[in-house]
């Protein structure tokens, strides 16, 4: 007799998301490791204790992704993302060229949104990021997508932290999602903005 369907079952993912997936966490991994070996631990640098509880749960969600992924039946067979843990898809704009994500979160309990990013090449488009002020809007947005596949309103980026575009720099950005919506992510779609309104 075969096992009965699980109702609550999240949708599953093929065996590239999930590699992307594991690309991201471990990028997330390297950002906390690096924060943690900056922390000078001959002090009692309240940080230390933060840093290492995250650097352990990014650890044991990079070690998930790795078993489903050698798990996962040959031809590209769909598998199931962790519990929780949303598909971030990148367009060109952030996938390297200009910009690189080093980490990216999603708070469900309040909707935000958080990118850090850095420059890894010369931005074309300046103008648009205007001044750097903190706060202002910037030339990014978040599309949130729920399990069921409907997209939801594409939410732009603001400041939160950088002041300068340099080739090196880095900069850290939020946006808002309804936090009612929150919980039903299933994916999140980071679009340059003018791609965003110029499909």
């Amino acid at each position: 007799m075969a096992p009965e369907a699980t109702r609550d079952r999240p949708p599953a993912l093929t065996r590239p998301q999930v590699r992307l997936g594991l690309l991201l966490m471990s990028l997330s991994l390297s950002v906390v490791s690096d924060l943690t070996q900056a922390v000078d631990t001959a002090t009692e640098d309240p940080r230390i204790p933060a840093l290492e509880a995250r650097l352990e749960g990014l650890t044991r969600r990079v070690q998930a992704l790795e078993t489903l992924l050698k798990e996962a039946p040959p031809g590209g067979a769909p598998i199931a993302l962790p519990k929780g843990e949303p598909l971030w898809q990148f367009d060109e704009y952030t996938r390297g060229a200009p910009f690189r994500v080093l980490h990216q979160s999603l708070d469900r309990g309040n909707g935000r949104v958080d990118l850090l990013i850095e420059v890894a090449a010369e931005v074309q488009d300046k103008v648009n990021w205007g001044d750097l002020s903190l706060g202002a809007p910037v030339p990014l947005q978040v599309l949130p997508v729920d399990a069921g596949g409907l997209r939801g309103k594409p939410v732009p980026f603001t400041l939160t932290r950088g002041t300068s575009l340099a080739v090196g720099m880095r900069l850290h950005l939020s946006a808002s999602l309804d936090p009612t919506a929150a919980p039903k992510v299933r994916e999140l779609v980071i679009q340059h903005l003018l791609v965003g309104l110029n499909p």
